[in-house]
C-alpha cells in the first residue's frame, strides 16, 4: 500500500498593497526629513510592534489565553492599527493547528517572519500615514484601520501639499484627509469593538461637536520652515511651508497632560471640595482602556505627619464574563466609567479629618492602572510607573 504524505498548507490571503522597498529603511527618509523622523522616534507610533512594546506583546498573550484564540490570530486583528503594512491579512486553521502542536514548517516560518519583518517593526511610520490613498467611511465599530484604507501604489507619498517639483526620492501629492486630520487619526483611534461589542477606542466619538482637531494638540501649532532644504534642484528652489511637529505628544515625550486638566481645592463647612476640570475635548484619560488618572490626597497634622490618605480614580472599569476585572479586549461589561468627559468639571467632596492642618492632592497618570497591572507580567516600568501631572496644597482652618 502506498502512503501519500500531504504537507500542512498554511494559506494566507495577500490582498495588500506592496510597499516600495526603499521606504522600509527609515534612514532613507532621514536624509531629507531628519527633524520629523527624530520627533517620530520618541512616540508610541514608533513602538507599535510587539517586539518593541512589552505592553502590546503582553496583551496579545493575555487576550489569546482568555479568548482561546491563537496568538497570531489576535496579533493579526490588532495589526489593522498596530501594523497596518503587515503583509498578511488572513491565517487559516492549518497554521493555528501547527503552532498549537509545536510544528514548524517552511510555511509557519514564512508567516512568523512576516509577523516580525522590518516593515512591521517600523510601527506607524512614514509609509503608513503617508501612503494612504483613500479612507472610506466606517460602516460599523468592527471596521477600523486597514479595513478603511486604500494604499498608494509605487513610490507615491501623500500629504497636505501638492507636487512641489522638487521630488527626487519619491513622487508626492495632496490628500484632503491631511487637512481634516480627525478623519485620518480616528481611523485607528475610534471603533475597534471587542467580543462583547464594547468599543475599546472612542476618542473620535468623544470629540464630536468640538472644533479642535487631534493635530492641534498632538502636533502643536504650525511653524514656517523648509522641507529638505539641502536638496538643490535647478529651477526648483526649496519652498517655505507651514510645518507641524511629528512629536504626537503624549505622557512620555511631552508635558501635554499638564494642560489637559486643572486641579484645585477649597474648604467649605468642614468639607474639602476638590475641583478637577477637563480642559480638552475628549475624555481624560482616553484611548487604551487600561489607562487611569489617580488623584492621591494626603492630610497632614501641624507637625507634618500624615494622618489620613485617600485617593480618587478616573478610569473605566471593565468586567469579563466571570465578573472579574479585565482589559476591555475580553470584557463583556463596562461596570463604571469615572473618566472626565470632554470639558467636564467634577467636584469631589471629602470629609476633613480631625486635626488636619493642610492637605496635598497629587494627580498622576498611569499607562496601565495599578489595579490592572497584576493581570500582566510587565517588566518595563514605562508602563507601570506614575507620571506626575499636577498637585495642589490647601491650608485648612
Amino acid at each position: 500500500m502506498k502512503v501519500i504524505l500531504i504537507p500542512i498548507l498554511l494559506l494566507t490571503s495577500l490582498a495588500f498593497a506592496q510597499i516600495d522597498p526603499k521606504f522600509t529603511d527609515l534612514q532613507n527618509c532621514r536624509a531629507c526629513h531628519d527633524e520629523q523622523l527624530a520627533d517620530w522616534s520618541t512616540t508610541w507610533h514608533s513602538r507599535t510592534s510587539e517586539d518593541k512594546n512589552e505592553l502590546f506583546s503582553s496583551l496579545l498573550t493575555y487576550t489569546s489565553k482568555i479568548t482561546h484564540k491563537a496568538r497570531a490570530e489576535v496579533n493579526l486583528e490588532c495589526a489593522k492599527c498596530h501594523n497596518p503594512r503587515l503583509s498578511i491579512d488572513k491565517i487559516d486553521k492549518n497554521y493555528i493547528y501547527a503552532k498549537a502542536f509545536g510544528l514548524e514548517t517552511e510555511q509557519t516560518k514564512e508567516i512568523d517572519k512576516k509577523l516580525h519583518s522590518t516593515q512591521t517593526q517600523n510601527g506607524i511610520s512614514c509609509y503608513v500615514c503617508h501612503n494612504i490613498d483613500h479612507i472610506k467611511d466606517r460602516g460599523s465599530l468592527k471596521e477600523y484601520g486597514t479595513d478603511l484604507f486604500t494604499w498608494t501604489k509605487g513610490d507615491l507619498i501623500v500629504g497636505p501639499y501638492d507636487e512641489s517639483g522638487r521630488s527626487i526620492f519619491h513622487k508626492n501629492d495632496h490628500r484632503e484627509f491631511f487637512e481634516d486630520s480627525n478623519t485620518h487619526c480616528n481611523s485607528c483611534h475610534s471603533g475597534n469593538a471587542n467580543i462583547g461589542n464594547l468599543p475599546g477606542y472612542e476618542t473620535g466619538e468623544e470629540m464630536a461637536g468640538h472644533d479642535i482637531s487631534c493635530v492641534d494638540c498632538h502636533m502643536g501649532s504650525k511653524k514656517r520652515g523648509y522641507i529638505a532644504p539641502q536638496i538643490a534642484i535647478e529651477n526648483a528652489p526649496a519652498k517655505i511651508r507651514d510645518i507641524k511637529s511629528h512629536l504626537f505628544a503624549g505622557a512620555r515625550n511631552s508635558d501635554i497632560l499638564t494642560t489637559a486638566i486643572s486641579l484645585s481645592a477649597s474648604e467649605n463647612l468642614g468639607n474639602i471640595e476638590l475641583l478637577v476640570q477637563n480642559l480638552i475635548p475628549h475624555k481624560v484619560p482616553t484611548g487604551f482602556s487600561g489607562r487611569s488618572i489617580r488623584i492621591d490626597i494626603e492630610f497632614y497634622s501641624s507637625d507634618e505627619k500624615i494622618i489620613k490618605k485617600e485617593y480618587v480614580n478616573l478610569r473605566a472599569k471593565f468586567l469579563d464574563r466571570r465578573g472579574e476585572e479585565a482589559f476591555s479586549y475580553v470584557a463583556t461589561k463596562l461596570e463604571n466609567d469615572t473618566r472626565l468627559k470632554p470639558l467636564e468639571s467634577k467636584t469631589l467632596v471629602l470629609k476633613k479629618p480631625s486635626g488636619a492642618k493642610y492637605l496635598r492632592a497629587k494627580a498622576n497618570y498611569y499607562l496601565v492602572a495599578p489595579e490592572l497591572q497584576g493581570l500582566l507580567n510587565l517588566v518595563d516600568t514605562t508602563f507601570t510607573k506614575a507620571y506626575p501631572i499636577l498637585e495642589t496644597k490647601l491650608e485648612l482652618n
